[in-house]
């Protein structure tokens, strides 16, 4: 699967950052600043780890992580409603939710969500 050690580790890097962010999104509890401070890194190194591995910023890797868990929870049966789930995400707007939302995934959330709990 890997070629040598070092692009095990880099793999292995980007699935614990992406554990500790979904933990942390999941908790409530996620800051910028705290992530890039549990990898003991700078502003600048972080930036350019997750960058030079994924392609993305860091911002933009956590909106993806962010849409993951929202799908995740809006698809399964459950009482939460979509509005419950934005919350919390760490997300205030539900419109502009269901726009990112629609353009990654082509559906609304609505349209994800089990019958009768919107």
């Amino acid at each position: 699967m890997f070629q040598n050690d070092f692009e095990a580790k880099d793999y292995e890097w980007i699935e614990n950052f992406r554990k500790l962010v979904h933990d942390k999104i999941i908790s409530g509890e996620l800051k910028t600043d705290e992530i890039q401070k549990l990898l003991f890194m700078n502003r600048t190194q972080y930036y350019a780890k997750v960058k030079a591995l994924t392609g993305e910023t860091p911002a933009a890797l956590i909106k993806e992580i962010r849409l993951e868990i929202a799908y995740e929870l809006i698809s399964q049966p459950n009482d939460l409603r979509i509005s419950d789930v934005v919350q919390q995400l760490g997300l205030s707007d539900t419109k502009n939710f269901s726009k990112i939302f629609k353009d990654k995934y082509g559906v609304t959330p609505r349209e994800v969500k089990p019958k009768g709990k919107y």
